[in-house]
């Protein structure tokens, strides 16, 4: 286990790290080419954090934008798979959720693929659930579910 990693910002000086650590979290069809990241790495809308361990090598990142109607977009999270099951996809969805409050949203949303079990059960922990099923939403065919999780909206939520 490490024992020092810290959550920082994500910015477009990332883009490589990102891109070379997204095309070992994901399969085909849901990676990210570059040119996407550095969009949304240079987006004012977009939320991005990155968890680095204590020599500055980033294992894991969250990517979210904000959106019309107070909703939080969880666009991609992914943790290297040598460092998974550690925390740190639950330590970055906090991280995003919080960035997500302070930007005024009330809902988070987030798409899974319909057979990545691991990764439903963690949303589910953290308060998730499905509220669609999305047919072929991947660009080789696969489905997605879409699940929402209400936000805090003010700081006496956290004491309820």
């Amino acid at each position: 286990m490490v024992r020092e990693v810290s959550i920082r910002p994500m910015t477009v000086r990332d883009l490589d790290q990102c891109w070379e650590l997204d095309q070992r979290c994901f399969a085909d069809g849901e990676t990210y080419d570059r040119d996407t990241l550095h969009y949304l790495l240079t987006n004012p809308l977009v939320i991005a954090r990155k968890i680095e361990l204590p020599d500055r090598r980033m294992v894991g990142f969250v990517i979210g934008s904000i959106e019309s109607g107070g909703v939080g977009h969880v666009i991609a999270l992914g943790v290297d798979p040598q460092w998974r099951r550690r925390g740190f996809g639950r330590l970055l969805m906090e991280a995003i959720e919080d960035a997500f409050c302070e930007h005024g949203a009330t809902i988070a949303r987030l798409e899974v693929r319909a057979d990545n079990h691991a990764a439903q059960a963690l949303y589910e922990k953290l308060g998730y659930t499905v509220t669609q099923r999305l047919p072929r939403y991947y660009t080789n065919g696969e489905d997605a579910l879409l699940m929402t999780k209400p936000l805090p909206t003010s700081p006496s939520d956290d004491w309820i």
